[in-house]
């Protein structure tokens, strides 16, 4: 008996690290879809419940004991009010639950999307400073070029000047 607890104890904490290491929406999904299962569960309870009572009641009606039925029927109004409490408890926890995982991962998606649009800018930005940065290389290049030219033509216009002077 105690291996059996043991082993029990085992895959418990092994589920329980499994769920640690899901992310939260991973985790929200999960829970969610426990509690589903968990409400289809009671509402199978609760047809059973009902099955019996019917055939409870055909049996009652054959024993007609007046006050046997009302005993009965007052239990087992009680106990289905208490079951279907119990039902809409866990409708309402199932509803809040996917309320939430839905704006978890909107929120999510908003987060990517404006990462994607960041890192878009970026690229923008990046491409225009590369492309302003070549601009000015090769405006360097070129005003470095007519530099040069004027100054070669200019000493070969004093040459000519000169030359034209002397003759």
């Amino acid at each position: 008996m105690d291996g059996m607890k043991a082993m029990a104890a085992k895959r418990k904490s092994k589920r329980k690290k499994k769920m640690e290491m899901l992310d939260p929406v991973e985790r929200k999904k999960r829970r969610v879809k426990e509690l589903v299962a968990k409400s289809e569960k009671i509402c199978s309870e609760l047809m059973k419940k009902k099955q019996k009572q019917k055939e409870e009641q055909g049996r009652l009606d054959k024993q007609s004991d007046t006050k046997k039925k009302k005993k009965r029927k007052r239990k087992n109004t009680k106990e289905q009010n208490r079951r279907r409490n119990e039902a809409k408890k866990e409708k309402w926890i199932l509803k809040r639950e996917s309320a939430k995982s839905g704006a978890i991962c909107w929120k999510l998606a908003k987060k990517k999307r404006q990462v994607r649009e960041a890192l878009e800018r970026l690229d923008r930005e990046g491409a225009a400073i590369a492309e302003a940065v070549a601009l000015r290389v090769l405006l360097d290049e070129d005003s470095e070029d007519v530099i040069n030219c004027r100054g070669e033509g200019a000493t070969s216009m004093d040459h000519v000047g000169s030359s034209a002077g002397r003759g």
